[in-house]
């Protein structure tokens, strides 16, 4: 029998061990040993192979919020700090010293590099600004505001090869993403799910649409399984398939986005989608406006040709605010447009920023009622790190921007702007797990691609693929 062979038997002792301990104690340690289990199997598969590594962090990202929903239901309600969400931090962690050890990190030179360190340095201090409810929920913010800034030196060791394994695999996962959410808005929602609606329908006013439930699918919200599902179709536009398959992937996902609820992410597919092909010179600028123009006229019409079924309400509400999202009655962007109004003057009235916990969860429930968040980047920071953490993110935008247009490789260049559309304003905002990552990774791999480095990765250029 061979190492490997032996290995992985001794591996599946201990975890056989394990749960049978937790059982025996107590149905709560469950959860402590399933994370530590999952971190360690894909500890054991960075090790091995780090890219498959990579590919099952951004799969347990995508299935986090599902496994606890699943942990809820049968092992009753989740304890105030959730062990699951541990898993994709400690792994990031790991994969980025791995890279280091191995001497594969590329540390992209520039100005891009200067203001994300910057921003992680404030990010850090103001996780323990004395302004929050307490020293242990601004921690526990780093999980939500720091963490994926992890994914920008992952991204800067990508090479092609890597990239587009990754943006396949997105692809397939947007498949599985947009059946689940569909079979939601067919009113098929599994035990697990209702009894999360349940005891967040409260809390979570956005997840209702009248007399109707937004689907959510695998993902923590509809916001996230909105966001998500876009970032699905630009790695489907983007990746090396066939036509047959890019069809085969990209109509499944264009539905679920309609139905999903959510007008945002809606619009930033159109806008990702419309980017790409003017970049990928597929069609020309004028063609693009004259496109949204139509689209635009034809919303005017179909809001009154819907029915009454439960997706049919959805689809009304998507239609009827996007042909009018001026009008408070229909459309929610007036509530949005204030909120980062009023995050942005929190910057200038409390120039040191509230705290990371001020934006998160972890902040409203040590201290109910508490939270600012306004629900997209700039405010939120301009709230949690005030006028340095504003201005930072927006020179962080402004130096992305102009890298992107700076980058001569048009295949790459259309990849990063569809997938930084698809996340704008999302980077660093908390609960959205399978999202922000690919924002960090786009602009890595950018930065990676757009000037001089400090290290190389290996002999081939590439991060490890396989062992062979």
């Amino acid at each position: 029998m061979n190492h490997g062979v032996t290995s992985r038997l001794g591996l599946a002792v201990v975890m056989a061990a394990l749960l049978v301990y937790a059982a025996g104690t107590s149905p709560d340690k469950y959860r402590i040993v399933l994370a530590a289990l999952i971190f360690v199997v894909g500890a054991i598969t960075c090790k091995r192979n780090l890219l498959h590594g990579l590919s099952l962090l951004i799969s347990w990202l995508v299935f986090l919020a599902l496994v606890r929903r699943l942990a809820d239901y049968y092992l009753g309600n989740p304890p105030s700090a959730d062990p699951f969400l541990l898993v994709a931090p400690a792994l990031s962690v790991f994969i980025v010293f791995t890279l280091s050890q191995d001497r594969r990190l590329q540390l992209p030179r520039g100005r891009i590099r200067a203001v994300i360190m910057g921003l992680a340095a404030l990010i850090g201090l103001e996780a323990v600004n004395p302004l929050q409810p307490s020293l242990a929920s601004g921690i526990t913010s780093l999980l939500f505001v720091g963490v994926p800034l992890l994914y920008f030196p992952i991204g800067s060791a990508l090479d092609a090869h890597e990239w587009q394994y990754l943006v396949r695999l997105a692809s397939l996962l947007g498949v599985v993403v947009a059946g689940y959410g569909l079979l939601q808005g067919v009113d098929q929602v599994a035990p697990w799910d209702h009894f999360w609606i349940q005891r967040v329908s409260q809390s979570l006013q956005a997840i209702n649409v009248g007399n109707h439930v937004r689907p959510f699918s695998t993902l923590s919200s509809p916001g996230e399984y909105g966001s998500f599902l876009v970032v699905a179709l630009v790695c489907c536009f983007n990746a090396e398939l066939s036509r047959r398959t890019r069809v085969g992937i990209s109509v499944p996902l264009v539905i679920a986005l309609f139905f999903s609820g959510v007008r945002g992410p809606l619009t930033l597919a159109l806008v990702a989608g419309l980017a790409t092909m003017v970049i990928l010179n597929r069609i020309r600028v004028v063609t693009a406006v004259f496109a949204i123009s139509a689209l635009l006229l034809i919303l005017q019409v179909l809001p009154g040709l819907t029915g009454s079924t439960s997706n049919s309400s959805i689809a009304s509400h998507q239609l009827v605010g996007l042909a009018d999202p001026t009008n408070a009655q229909n459309s929610t962007l007036g509530i949005h447009y204030q909120l980062v109004l009023d995050g942005v003057q929190q910057a200038f009235t409390q120039p040191i920023g509230h705290g990371l916990s001020s934006i998160t969860l972890a902040g409203d429930r040590t201290s109910p009622g508490s939270s600012l968040n306004t629900e997209t980047d700039p405010s939120n920071l301009g709230v949690a790190c005030g006028v340095l953490g504003l201005t930072l993110y927006c020179a962080l935008v402004t130096f992305t921007l102009k890298g992107l247009v700076e980058l001569a490789d048009r295949a790459l260049k259309a990849t990063a702007a569809g997938l930084l559309i698809a996340t704008s304003l999302q980077w660093f905002t908390g609960g959205q797990y399978a999202v922000a990552p690919w924002a960090w990774l786009a602009i890595g791999l950018l930065c990676a691609r757009s000037g001089p480095t400090e290290a190389v990765l290996d002999r081939s250029g590439r991060m490890r693929v396989g062992d062979g």
